[in-house]
């Protein structure tokens, strides 16, 4: 089973070994393209880093917005919004290509991800993004998502992706974080939401119902306070099984 983690974002924790930490437990890694969050050495250090783990590396493009840290919806005509996204993808590319490595996937982030969860404009937008840059690229996106449903249609593979660390609403969206309850902290509480989802395809909602839930990928947050024991968690759970 796919880990994987969005790295390149935030100079203090890369370069106090913090996030170096998580590298040891996870399998793939979503790399900043500078829209959102990192500098163009951070990138570098972060892709060095990871081909020398033998990690996959993937894309993290967002919306071209560093004050909001990409977790705000930005309202920008579509065609100017791909372009975004493309050079932000292809910047990552030709950074990892180098360096000696093949980009493996592509994972949202923030508000673009929620956004093209389920708008199919801009789900279909970022297919396109896909296909025009490599359609051997993996769209990393959530499970019955308007994004996997797009991506059936127009030939991508998806890998449909579950939070590791980060509770649902009823509707299957996250939580969001201004919640005080968004945030799983307890790394058993996690693994526990990781084998509902493995083994019985569901998870339980911060409101108590119970939801349809598919994984090939789990993604735990960096910077989470217990993210380095979370990770070490649910590394032990699936090298055990």
């Amino acid at each position: 089973m796919d880990i994987n983690c969005d790295m390149g974002e935030v100079s203090e924790s890369w370069y106090s070994g913090y996030d170096k930490q998580i590298l040891k437990y996870i399998t793939s890694i979503n790399i900043s393209c500078g829209a959102h969050a990192g500098t163009e050495t951070l990138i570098l250090d972060t892709v060095r880093e990871a081909l020398k783990l033998k990690l996959r590396i993937g894309a993290h493009p967002s919306f071209p917005d560093s004050k909001n840290f990409g977790r705000k919806v930005i309202e920008m005509p579509l065609p100017m919004l791909k372009q975004s996204i493309l050079e932000q993808v292809m910047l990552l590319k030709v950074i990892v290509e180098k360096e000696g490595g093949k980009l493996h996937h592509i994972k949202p982030h923030g508000a673009l991800y929620n956004l093209a969860t389920y708008d199919t404009d801009v789900a279909s937008m970022l297919i396109g993004v896909v296909k025009e840059i490599d359609e051997t690229l993996i769209l990393y996106c959530p499970s019955g998502s308007m994004m996997e449903e797009e991506s059936s249609k127009m030939g991508i593979k998806v890998w449909r992706e579950a939070f590791v660390d980060r509770n649902y609403a009823e509707n299957g969206s996250l939580v969001n974080r201004s919640n005080k309850n968004a945030l799983i902290t307890n790394p058993q509480l996690a693994l526990n939401q990781v084998k509902n989802i493995v083994n019985f395809k569901l998870v339980k909602s911060l409101e108590g119902q119970i939801l349809p839930m598919e994984a090939d990928t789990f993604c735990v947050h960096g910077d989470g306070p217990t993210s380095v024991e979370i990770a070490e968690t649910l590394s032990n759970y699936f090298s055990d099984r």
